[in-house]
């Protein structure tokens, strides 16, 4: 299956051919590098919320979790 055939909106790793291949390549590690710090800011926050969940919840025995999460 050749990438002309994929749609490029579908792909994770945007691509578009040109007649540089350097250029090309130079793109393709660009957006791959991009997506994996997005991916990792997501996944940090993540982490960081249900750490200070967790801490309120023990510091505060559940009483104003409820009133958070509503």
């Amino acid at each position: 299956m050749s990438l002309e055939k994929i749609n490029n909106n579908s792909m994770i790793i945007k691509y578009q051919n040109t007649d540089n291949v350097l250029e090309d390549v130079c793109s393709i590690i660009e957006s791959a590098r991009d997506y994996a710090y997005k991916s990792v800011n997501i996944a940090l926050v993540e982490r960081n919320w249900l750490i200070g969940y967790r801490v309120a919840e023990e510091e505060l025995k559940g009483e104003m979790i409820e009133q958070i999460m509503d």
